[in-house]
């Protein structure tokens, strides 16, 4: 048997394997920014002087958590599987490439929606640059706990 076609198959991944990944990866960016929240919170109501505020900020980070699964889930079938296929199909398979790719199309989805969502920034585009920078962050953990989810240890090819 050719050996190109018995590594084919063996960096073969099931349905089953690729849904794995999607809902890890959705629960990892909802829990991630609702983590991020909390940490904000925090942090103002420490500058305010006190944690009065942190019971409000818990909730309002549990909400984030509940409205954001379905943009990951959403992100992740619409921008990540044609690209996650697109890098599979070269052979380039690594957390860091899954990494990589979460980061940058995170980083470029969020401040096109950004822009598209409020207008008025079009003047200082670059203001988006953090926001969008912290999501990005956030995409790469994402992109590698997919990879991970979906090859395992497998998927150090490239």
């Amino acid at each position: 048997m050719d050996a190109a076609l018995t590594d084919r198959r063996a960096s073969a991944l099931s349905p089953g394997k690729v849904a794995g990944a999607i809902v890890a990866g959705t629960f990892t960016g909802s829990g991630l920014l609702a983590a991020a929240v909390v940490v904000v919170v925090s942090i103002a109501s420490l500058m305010q002087g006190g944690f009065e505020a942190f019971g409000n900020g818990v909730a309002v980070a549990f909400l984030f958590f509940l409205f954001s699964l379905p943009v990951w889930a959403g992100g992740l079938m619409v921008v990540g599987l044609p690209g996650w296929a697109a890098l599979h199909a070269l052979g380039w398979r690594s957390r860091g490439v899954g990494a990589g790719f979460g980061g940058a199309a995170t980083l470029i989805v969020s401040w096109i929606l950004g822009l598209g969502l409020n207008p008025s920034l079009a003047d200082e585009p670059w203001g988006l640059l953090p926001i969008a920078g912290g999501l990005a962050l956030i995409g790469a953990v994402v992109g590698w706990v997919t990879a991970q989810a979906a090859y395992g240890s497998q998927g150090a090819d490239r």
